[in-house]
């Protein structure tokens, strides 16, 4: 009979080993969804980082363009004593516009 019990005590030691073993499995496969999510996580706050950048530019390039387009309009609205357009100042939006077009083309051609 004590042979017999030699046999059955490894068989539970085996069991409890198997049992650690699924233990340590669980606590990888744990740590393994962790970074996962945390990858995952990570990845979406840069993506609205992103976003958030794209849209201040677009917002800021939006204002400068409204910002000329009010300053050219008032100087076209403008006028003299009788009522007539300021030619002058149709001038000067004009100058702008051509200063405009020769530093754009200098900044392509560099």
């Amino acid at each position: 009979m004590v042979n017999r019990s030699k046999p059955e005590n490894a068989a539970v030691e085996t069991k409890q080993v198997g049992k650690v073993k699924s233990r340590k499995q669980k606590k990888m496969s744990f740590a393994q969804a962790q970074d996962v999510y945390l990858r995952l996580k990570q990845e979406k706050e840069e993506e609205k980082q992103r976003e958030r950048a794209e849209r201040e530019k677009r917002n800021e390039a939006i204002a400068a363009t409204n910002k000329s387009r009010k300053k050219m309009n008032q100087a076209l609205a403008k006028r003299n004593k009788k009522g007539q357009p300021n030619l002058n100042a149709q001038m000067d939006v004009l100058l702008e516009k051509i200063q405009k077009r020769v530093d754009k083309g200098k900044k392509e051609e560099k």
